[in-house]
């Protein structure tokens, strides 16, 4: 047997030689290049290890959401209710002058809706939650992270803190969000 686990690899892909496809549980070629892709565990090709190794070099910047939804710290729990169904959004950073001050998410929500529990109906939960201003529900101080950090240190701080997102600021100006499902995007990716 081989010193060096290339050189073991190599040398099971020349046994296996012209005869490649009927193995495709082991290997299979790769369209167009001499290169194969083992299959076996924990074996992996050099471009599989790149594309992993690029996978963990990201930056905040490289999955964040652009598009943000914010609310003011005076608008409803009503009007973060209706966003939230229609837009499919979970997080709303709070802005007061221009200044991200909180963070309003779908679980902020559910706390304050004492109606659901209650079992009002539709039209008393709305006219709950009209009553109720963001600022009495959102979480603060709130925390954020640069466009420039690493995903594993956004990754890190939400889990160490136990938050669903990170606003994203440079300087003072909210420049995105990276949420839960951003990451797991990019499990996916990998």
């Amino acid at each position: 047997m081989p010193a060096s686990p290339w050189l073991f690899i190599r040398t099971i892909v020349a046994e296996i030689g012209n005869s490649l496809a009927e193995f495709p549980i082991l290997a299979k070629e790769a369209k167009g290049r001499r290169s194969f892709t083992l299959l076996l565990s924990g074996i992996h090709s050099a471009e599989e290890s790149v594309r992993k190794e690029n996978t963990m070099t990201k930056t905040v910047r490289d999955i964040m959401a652009t598009e943000v939804t914010t609310l003011g710290r005076n608008d409803s729990l009503q009007l973060a209710r209706d966003v939230m169904a229609l837009g499919r959004v979970r997080h709303f950073p709070v802005m007061d002058d221009g200044k991200v001050v909180g963070v309003v998410s779908q679980r902020d929500l559910y706390k304050a809706s004492l109606g659901s529990v209650m079992k009002y109906g539709e039209k008393a939960q709305r006219a709950f939650l009209e009553g109720i201003a963001v600022k009495e529900v959102m979480t603060e101080p709130v925390l954020t992270i640069a466009p420039h950090a690493s995903v594993q240190d956004a990754a890190r701080l939400m889990m160490e803190k136990k938050i669903g997102c990170l606003p994203v600021l440079e300087g003072p100006k909210l420049v995105g969000i990276i949420t839960e499902t951003d990451m797991l995007k990019l499990v996916v990716e990998m």
